[in-house]
């Protein structure tokens, strides 16, 4: 059996995940080739039709008509196996999507439209689950090749806007505009509609944010040839502003026709010409073609200057009906297709991917209207093919919505009346053009057109409807904008030979002066081509090119340069729409090979002939050179020549680093130490720096842009630490400097020089002195501080410290000690003691040891001079004499000398000390 062709179409991630994808025809779905292996019933449908798409020798067997279950529920087809299946779903009504039209029944076939169907079950029973099975079991008939649910679609104004509960609707706040415009039309409330000519007056709004239409309106207001189908909420066919502008079906269906009594359209949804009357299809439709110049209400974009042989004509299309679910749009696309319409306006969608009987109804519209059976353009027809346009949608959304992401529309999106995207329109590279939506947060900033007043009775039959006018917004409002724009080209343009793709060229290349992603940044490139306006979009296509770009000068930078050139002519559209640039970075451009260049495209019309367009080119190779080429282009696709220039980037040269503070650098502890360093840029760039190596304990302190000091400390581990300091300006350009310093471990401090054993002091002499300076140092160099630790004030002294200077008043006969503690400034310490004796002042103080064997040592008083030591045996024979040197020093109060007196033999002696007049004896033993 040959691969059959099922999609189940729903509103919900899951079933999407499972159907969606694109086909022959841009945006559009080629439907999977194997059935889905699990069916979860959508939101958003209609539960009790299925919808199929059958293959053609299957509708053969199935026929054309409609086929209803008997009033027991039993079934009668010629296909047995369908019977059994309509059976089992509980099925009431097999119908065709699409009744074919006698008149163009060869073009229908052609397009498959035959074979679709919509299968009814019982609304008594309508539930998911009963759905759910019926699409189960029907993809089972082997000659059906599409199974679908069916998608209940929304206007676009019924979403409520983001950050505000209430309807898109706003109160009617804005008075007539008190401006000295002189308008086109006696249109009483045309000064509300600055959607079409804004002249600034209103708050927040800037002037020229509109649609240009009182300039196009000097060239084309419409002609009655030309048919919209607004397909919508029903349009209020009767209102006092837009009858005259109604279309009129020259043959309404009579009994025996699907579309009976169709006099002005069709109530699609519920299947009979008694149109739901709705204040957005109304609103719509007054946007396109409000009648002008009648000294009543608001002004319509193609709604004629006020003579019956002026305006289009709107064909009424509701597809929401009395209940207001939109569900029959498939069948309004078509009819309005085989009776006359060439323009189809779309305000509704809100679905994740395209349906392919709505993809197929839609085709239908783009490649039929205004043909005949073989696709050839009727004679009474203004246009071959029709133009279909639907809004974006109102969710402030990024995501893609069909049907207006469908590739074969024209997809709308919304600006306020300062060229701002209006807050609340969906965006997305799908989107063709923006126009006039409305935004409420500009006082009168909405969209002014033709509404209704219903009044229904309880069962909800509209009883009574009355004209009416009121604010609304959205990209429900913006689409009929580029609608009745439309019309205005098909009217202008419109004959014999006349395409849908050369008014869509109109359409889409018809710009305003103003560049769109300049002045909604952030939203580059999903906003369409620009903002919409009407009098260039009947502007003629006279095919001359834009002259060429004369003279183009290069600005260089490091990385960077800026092309300076001037605006050029368009000899039948003013100034070039874009300036194609192309570029290279290895080879000079030519004629030859210019369009193989990468290129970038400037919007242009916001540029007088003669303007100096300055365009950046960043993220360059320094010092390198650069090739380029500019052409200009109008909207048609003309080209200018080339203008070719090249140019190099600077030479960026590399900061230079200055060290100031030379030497070796050490520390320990709580010490630091400094480096001061000078940063000079020669091209005064901004630069930063870095440190790469061993540099714990290093941190960097700006002072000012050009000067650093690098603070060293000893958080690093013992030894030397080097390091790089690398300074970078803002192009890359470097400079390195390499630093070393050494931590190391801590001495205390060392005697350098002994202490005396025994300091000698003279009671009632004066204090003495003693630099501790002299006897300690510090091996590191550090500042060392003294303290007595004990013994500073005894009964035999007191005592005290100033720096270094340790002084000592002896104070009574007797001994004590004074212990001492030299301290580095990192707390290394050293412990000292001096043993002192307080005597009288004589000259020895003492002699010993008694009896000795070698040496006798004798204490003089330091004050001494001249002192002569003897010894004298027994007999009184002198047996030693030794002289003694002058004191060098006397602050220490005695001074120790040796006497030999190893070759005395044993016995008793007597020493004899003499200085000067002074003498002292002294008996000792030796042994």
């Amino acid at each position: 059996m040959k691969n059959r062709l099922f999609l189940l179409i729903a509103l919900t991630s899951l079933l999407l995940g499972a159907a969606s994808c694109t086909s022959e025809r841009g945006g559009a779905m080629e439907v999977p080739s194997e059935k889905p292996t699990e069916v979860v019933p959508a939101e958003g449908v209609l539960t009790n039709i299925v919808r199929v798409k059958l293959s053609e020798t299957y509708q053969t067997r199935v026929g054309e008509r409609s086929l209803r279950a008997s009033v027991d529920g039993d079934w009668e087809t010629n296909v047995p196996e369908l019977t059994e299946c309509l059976k089992e779903i509980g099925a009431v009504e097999v119908r065709p999507l699409f009744p074919i039209d006698p008149k163009f029944e060869k073009r229908m076939r052609r397009a498959g439209l035959h074979l679709w169907y919509d299968i009814v079950l019982d609304e008594s029973t309508k539930s998911k689950g009963t759905q759910t099975r019926a699409l189960e079991e029907v993809k089972q008939l082997p000659g059906v090749e599409i199974v679908e649910q069916v998608p209940i679609y929304r206007q676009m104004d019924q979403e409520p806007p983001l950050f505000f509960g209430a309807n898109l609707r706003a109160i009617d706040f804005d008075p007539v505009r008190p401006d000295q415009v002189t308008y086109p039309f006696n249109d009483p409330m045309l000064p509300k509609q600055w959607h079409y000519f804004n002249n600034g007056s209103g708050l927040k709004s800037l002037k020229g944010a509109d649609l240009n239409l009182f300039e196009a309106w000097q060239k084309e207001v419409g002609k009655p040839n030309v048919i919209v189908a607004v397909i919508d909420g029903g349009v209020y066919y009767d209102h006092e502003d837009l009858k005259q502008n109604i279309w009129v079906n020259p043959k309404p269906g009579v009994a025996g026709d699907k579309y009976v009594g169709d006099i002005h359209g069709y109530n699609f949804a519920d299947g009979n010409a008694d149109i739901a009357f709705d204040a957005h299809g109304t609103h719509v439709a007054g946007v396109i073609a409000a009648v002008n110049n009648n000294s009543i209400g608001v002004s319509g974009i193609a709604g004629g200057n006020g003579t019956p042989n002026s305006g289009v004509r709107v064909m009424v299309c509701d597809a929401f009906g009395h209940g207001g679910k939109g569900q029959a749009f498939e069948q309004a696309f078509v009819y309005a297709a085989n009776h006359g319409a060439v323009i189809s306006q779309n305000s509704w969608g809100g679905a994740k991917f395209l349906a392919p009987s709505l993809k197929a109804a839609i085709d239908y519209f783009i490649d039929y209207a205004g043909c005949d059976n073989d696709g050839n353009q009727l004679p009474d027809s203004p246009m071959k093919g029709g133009v279909v346009l639907f809004a974006a949608g109102n969710e402030s959304s990024d995501d893609i919505v069909y049907p207006a992401a469908y590739g074969e529309v024209v997809a709308v999106a919304a600006m306020a009346p300062d060229w701002k995207k209006a807050y609340y329109t969906n965006r997305g590279e799908y989107v063709d053009i923006t126009a006039p939506g409305g935004d409420m947060h500009y006082p009168g900033g909405q969209i002014y057109s033709t509404s209704v007043r219903v009044q229904k009775d309880e069962s909800g039959k509209i009883v009574q409807a009355n004209s009416h006018y009121e604010f609304m917004q959205g990209t429900s409002m913006a689409c009929p904008h580029v609608s009745g724009v439309t019309a205005l080209i098909v009217s202008h343009f419109g004959g014999s030979g006349f395409t849908n793709e050369e008014c869509k060229q109109q359409l889409l290349t018809a710009l305003r002066p103003a560049d769109i992603d300049a002045i909604n940044p952030g939203f580059e490139g999903v906003l369409g081509k620009g903002y919409l306006d009407a009098a260039r979009a009947l502007d003629r296509n006279q095919k001359q090119a834009p002259q060429a770009v004369a003279e183009v000068k290069i600005e260089a930078q490091y990385t960077a340069q800026t092309l300076c050139f001037g605006a050029v002519k368009d000899g039948d559209d003013r100034t070039a729409t874009y300036y194609y640039i192309y570029s290279d970075d290895e080879k000079a451009l030519t004629k030859d090979n210019y369009k193989g260049a990468k290129s970038r495209r400037i919007f242009g019309l916001n540029y007088e002939p003669g303007d100096e367009i300055q365009v950046l080119f960043k993220n360059l190779k320094l010092d390198h050179e650069y090739h380029y080429a500019i052409v200009a282009q109008d909207r048609w696709g003309n080209l200018s020549e080339p203008a070719f220039v090249s140019g190099k980037t600077l030479f960026n040269q590399p900061p230079k680093i200055e060290v100031v503070s030379e030497g070796q650098h050490r520390v320990t502890g709580t010490e630091q130490a400094e480096i001061k360093v000078l940063l000079n840029d020669p091209e005064g760039h901004k630069v930063t720096y870095s440190l790469s190596g061993n540099h714990t304990g290093v941190r960097i302190e700006e002072v000012s842009e050009t000067e650093l000091i690098l603070h060293l400390s000893a958080r690093g581990a013992i030894g030397v630490h080097e390091f790089v300091l690398k300074v970078t300006d803002e192009f890359g350009a470097t400079a390195t400097q390499s630093f070393s310093f050494e931590v190391y471990a801590n001495s205390a401090p060392v005697m350098t020089t002994p202490l005396p054993k025994t300091l000698f002091l003279t009671l009632g002499k004066p204090a003495i002195e003693l630099d501790l300076s002299k006897y300690v140092n510090d091996p590191d160099g550090h500042e060392v501080s003294y303290e007595i630790t004990s013994g500073a004030n005894t009964e035999a002294l007191s005592s005290q410290l100033k720096g270094s200077i340790l002084t000592i008043n002896p104070t009574k006969l007797g001994k004590s000690t004074v212990q001492l503690k030299a301290m580095d400034s990192q707390g290394a310490d050293l412990y000292m003691s001096i043993n002192i004796r307080v005597v009288d002042s004589d000259i020895v103080y003492h002699v010993y040891p008694i009896p000795t064997y070698d040496v006798l040592h004798v204490l003089l008083n330091s004050s001494m001079k001249n002192v002569e030591l003897s010894v004298v045996n027994g007999e009184g024979t002198k047996v030693l004499r030794q002289q003694v040197p002058n004191p060098t020093d006397t602050a220490l109060g005695a001074r120790e000398v040796e006497l030999d007196v190893r070759q005395l033999s044993g016995g008793v002696y007597t020493l004899v000390v003499k200085s000067g007049s002074e003498s002292y004896y002294r008996k000792f033993v030796k042994y």
